[in-house]
């Protein structure tokens, strides 16, 4: 295998990265120059993927050698040191050297500020503003991500960015960034940001066209505010529990469904058809010996009598599941 099948399965990301670490290493033994700076760099990205951070820093480092000294003859390589500090930075930032990890950054924006590569420039600064709210240098974070959101629209640095500004209690700019970030999607985060700010309401969120698995954190995050403000927050959290059933039945990530229905059964109104919902998931998912007998949704789903609520959605890809898999 040569230098570039090496890179591109490697950045392809459908090989084994401990084999990959092992081919790399190998062909090191035969590469100098700027295809050993490739190799390392490569090397150091999958040590990374690995949580081999000594490792990862080592080829890094080894990397950032070599095209400091390639750079001295070749000044587009100086876009490959930039990469190096980057990737240092980053894996410094895991591993908290909060320091050391901001050193690498603004060495990298120096190396860059010569260069034309506005994705790069994108990377460094996203990473180095959301290192210096860890910091709580909150007005260099703010100017950092607006110059990475000058380079491109990006919902989490939009997001990042109305952070750092209400660090500094700017919060009417703060929202106008959140309500430019629900623009372009409406992301968890946004709206829990636009919450925390008191700029919108449970009720103009539920309006929204949102994802189910959304949806579903968002009637949590109501349940757990109606539950602090000393109200009955059971409801909520049935539907958040139905929702996330629903959201994880068809592959996202969600709300803890089975936690939801452990709350609503504390609901004297919403107890017995918790509790039933509970036993059926339990029983036709998990394989679990709970007894179903004189179960009315149970029945519901056997007659297909689901109705058009959050619950009747739920019952009815019960029925489909219990058909297609008996």
């Amino acid at each position: 295998m040569d230098v570039e099948e090496f890179v591109d399965l490697a950045s392809g990301g459908s090989g084994d990265p401990k084999r990959l670490c092992e081919l790399g290493e190998k062909i090191l033994e035969t590469v100098e120059g700027q295809e050993r700076g490739r190799v390392l760099g490569t090397l150091g990205n999958l040590y990374f993927e690995l949580c081999e951070f000594e490792k990862a820093e080592k080829y890094y480092l080894e990397a950032l050698e070599i095209y400091i000294k390639l750079a001295e003859e070749n000044e587009e390589l100086m876009r490959n040191v930039a990469g190096c500090l980057f990737n240092l930075g980053n894996l410094y930032q895991v591993l908290k050297k909060f320091f050391e990890a901001r050193k690498c950054y603004m060495d990298a924006i120096a190396v860059m500020e010569f260069l034309d590569d506005p994705e790069l420039k994108f990377e460094i600064f996203s990473a180095f503003g959301v290192l210096e709210i860890k910091l709580g240098n909150y007005e260099n974070a703010e100017e950092l991500l607006k110059k990475a959101l000058e380079v491109k629209k990006d919902v989490k640095n939009m997001n990042n960015l109305a952070i750092a500004l209400m660090k500094q209690g700017k919060r009417e700019e703060a929202e106008k960034v959140l309500r430019e970030a629900l623009k372009l999607g409406k992301d968890l985060a946004t709206l829990q940001n636009l919450l925390v700010l008191g700029a919108i309401s449970f009720e103009e969120i539920e309006s929204f066209d949102l994802p189910i698995e959304i949806l579903a954190k968002v009637k949590y995050l109501k349940a757990k505010k109606l539950e602090r403000d000393g109200k009955d927050p059971s409801k909520e959290f049935f539907e958040a529990g139905c929702l996330g059933f629903l959201a994880i039945r068809s592959g996202f990530e969600s709300v803890n469904y089975m936690h939801c229905f452990d709350r609503a059964m504390e609901s004297k109104e919403l107890s017995k058809t918790a509790e039933e919902l509970k036993k059926i998931i339990l029983r036709f998912y998990y394989n679990a010996n709970v007894e179903l007998e004189n179960s009315e949704l149970l029945d519901k789903i056997k007659r297909g009598d689901f109705g058009q609520s959050i619950l009747g959605l739920v019952l009815k890809a019960i029925a489909e599941d219990i058909k297609r898999f008996s």
